[in-house]
């Protein structure tokens, strides 16, 4: 947080004096007065936001503590669970991270780039590690017998990873991956010598 004005004017309490002494109609100072009340209004409104995303964001970091600190995936977190932790509502939270952005050594994630759905109520799995997995099978399969999304949802299985097969059809198409008949790479056979 980088708010240097705020500080300088929250803590100028002669200004107010100064500036009272510069008018001279009672209307002015009337006017002045109310102005100021709006201002340092806006200021402790402001210092309050400050505050709530800070705890917003320390309540991220503790919980998403294996990702910052062990480079392991993401753990499933929502919206609810911080708003529990902080304290603050719901829509309070979803607020605060909105277009607010986290620098850390794995790069600059937006605030929201933490929060995910649970797979399933059985499972520590985000969708986003999901996700992940669905993209590193995609990367590693045989171009030219690519895997459908049974076989994905089959392949996950094996990882431990129950999900239905159409979850991972609405994954892969959000992750831009096209279905395995239009990935599938033909190879052209080499023709044979002959002597």
């Amino acid at each position: 947080m980088r708010h240097g004005w705020l500080g300088f004017w929250a803590q100028q309490p002669d200004l107010d004096e100064f500036l009272l002494s510069l008018f001279s109609v009672s209307k002015d100072i009337k006017i002045y007065q109310a102005n100021y009340r709006r201002a340092r209004f806006l200021l402790k409104s402001l210092g309050y936001r400050e505050q709530n995303l800070v705890r917003v964001a320390v309540a991220i970091v503790e919980y998403q503590r294996a990702w910052f600190f062990d480079n392991k995936e993401l753990r499933p977190l929502g919206l609810v669970d911080i708003a529990q932790k902080t304290g603050l509502h719901e829509s309070t939270v979803s607020r605060l991270v909105k277009n607010k952005g986290l620098a850390s050594e794995r790069g600059v994630h937006e605030l929201k780039y933490f929060f995910s759905q649970r797979v399933s109520k059985a499972q520590e799995k985000s969708s986003s590690s999901v996700k992940d997995l669905i993209r590193d099978l995609i990367a590693k399969e045989d171009k030219t017998r690519p895997f459908s999304d049974f076989r994905l949802c089959q392949e996950l299985g094996a990882q431990k990873v129950e999900i239905a097969r159409r979850t991972v059809a609405k994954y892969r198409e959000a992750l831009g991956i096209l279905p395995a008949h239009q990935r599938r790479v033909f190879s052209v056979a080499k023709p044979q010598k002959v002597e």
